[in-house]
């Protein structure tokens, strides 16, 4: 009897390629979660609030021990929000529809929350980008 099962053998070389392929593999599996998983320092996490392009209130998360409420005035109604070191959430505000009221809860992974009527935008950024940008100016986004 034969033991030729017909299948090609796996020289030195081509484990060695295989492995060298996998370690590569991994390592980039590995650094895509770190860079993309939104683990960010609370440290350096700013809450911005614009008003019609502007910023009208900017406040630095790492600051806030416990839960507090902001109040923005804002295209003549007031909108309140709650910040704290779970997140930031709209609980209230005197607009048409309430859309920013249902919208969820932001945190160190960033996100958003618009008011339209009262044109109000709310959003985490890191200090660097607050200290930084320009609301107006056009990005690789909107360009």
């Amino acid at each position: 009897m034969s033991t030729d099962t017909g299948l090609p053998s796996i020289k030195r070389g081509d484990l060695v390629l295989y492995s060298v392929l996998a370690v590569i593999f991994l390592a980039s599996c590995a650094a895509s979660w770190f860079l993309l998983s939104g683990a960010r320092d609370r440290s350096d996490l700013v809450l911005e609030a614009v008003l019609d392009g502007r910023v009208v209130e900017s406040v630095d998360i790492e600051s806030l021990k416990r839960e507090s409420t902001i109040a923005i005035k804002a295209g003549g109604g007031i909108n309140i929000l709650s910040v704290g070191p779970g997140g930031i959430k709209m609980i209230s505000a005197d607009c048409r529809g309430g859309d920013c009221l249902r919208m969820p809860m932001i945190g160190s992974r960033g996100g958003i929350i618009a008011c339209l009527p009262h044109r109000l935008i709310v959003r985490v950024r890191s200090r660097g980008q607050a200290n930084a940008a320009n609301v107006n100016a056009i990005d690789s986004m909107t360009y």
